[in-house]
């Protein structure tokens, strides 16, 4: 069942009870506990790790305490069910959690964070994350990092999609008509649209501009966030993003994007600047760009 994963030997105790399987009945219940001493699941050292699960008149509260080279801190769900709605919090506090070794990434690296996330859901078409994620710290093996909170307000109805996240000097702000199911379905239908028209090489400005979402964005990122620091980890940097997009069938697409102090692998371009504009005709999308290197840069350009 398990072919080619190596299991070490388990010392610990578990036990379950409980009684239906519908999680979302208030006639459900369990109850589980497990204690984990030692155990080695293929590359992983699982050993120190406490969990409990309580699920009982439509409440539900699972508890995770680790403590092994892999992670260190503790996981606390507490949430509310029915079939007509969810109401849950998130919260943890983790002294570190193991990238590497978890072999998520490719170098050495170890987040510490503490989360505090509040969801709700009726299960059609409404939905939201709210909360903050504080006390980052990322630890590579040269040094520690640590970047401001990340504050996020994330929902969906209906009619609107809204997501807000801040860090730092990262903001990110968008506005979009419809809820996720509708921007979902036309994400399909551009996509699909876009696949058809590079296989028969035409541009259909019309075909394209029914398919726009109708939605607004707005972007800034320089240096002092985890969104940077987690792009840097791949050797690309910058100095500063700023990014404004708007899209809809009856304007079509507007953006002005502006990157500053772009390099990776050695390269770097002091200015990208890109403009597209369709808004004025419905036939012709009108696209306006430059790439500008200045001294001190050892490849100047304009």
């Amino acid at each position: 069942y398990l072919k080619g994963m190596s299991i070490g030997a388990f010392t610990g105790t578990a036990s379950f009870s409980g009684q239906g399987t519908d999680i979302l009945s208030s006639k459900t219940w369990a109850k589980a506990e497990a204690e984990i001493r030692h155990f080695d699941f293929s590359r992983y050292n699982l050993n120190g790790i406490k969990a409990s699960v309580l699920l009982k008149e439509g409440r539900a509260k699972a508890d995770i305490d680790a403590h092994n080279k892999l992670i260190d801190g503790k996981i606390n769900l507490d949430a509310l069910l029915n079939p007509k709605k969810l109401d849950a919090t998130l919260m943890t506090e983790l002294a570190y959690i193991d990238l590497y070794n978890l072999y998520l990434v490719d170098k050495p690296l170890k987040v510490s964070v503490c989360t505090h996330l509040d969801a709700m859901s009726d299960f059609r078409d409404n939905h939201l994350l709210q909360g903050t994620i504080g006390d980052i710290a990322l630890t590579d093996s040269a040094k520690t990092y640590r970047p401001d909170d990340i504050t996020m307000d994330l929902r969906t109805d209906r009619d609107t999609t809204i997501a807000k996240i801040y860090c730092g000097d990262f903001i990110l702000r968008l506005n979009a008509q419809g809820g996720y199911r509708h921007l979902s379905g036309i994400t399909d239908r551009l996509t699909e649209v876009m696949k058809q028209q590079f296989v028969q090489r035409t541009i259909d400005q019309t075909q394209m501009r029914d398919a726009l979402p109708r939605m607004s964005m707005t972007l800034h990122s320089s240096k002092d966030n985890p969104i940077y620091r987690f792009i840097r980890y791949y050797d690309v940097d910058y100095d500063e993003v700023d990014a404004v997009v708007n899209t809809s069938r009856e304007e079509g697409i507007t953006a002005d994007v502006l990157l500053k102090g772009l390099s990776t692998q050695g390269y770097q371009l002091d200015t990208v600047s890109v403009k597209v504009d369709s808004s004025n005709d419905p036939y012709s999308i009108t696209y306006k760009g430059y790439v500008r290197n200045v001294p001190p840069n050892d490849y100047v350009f304009n």
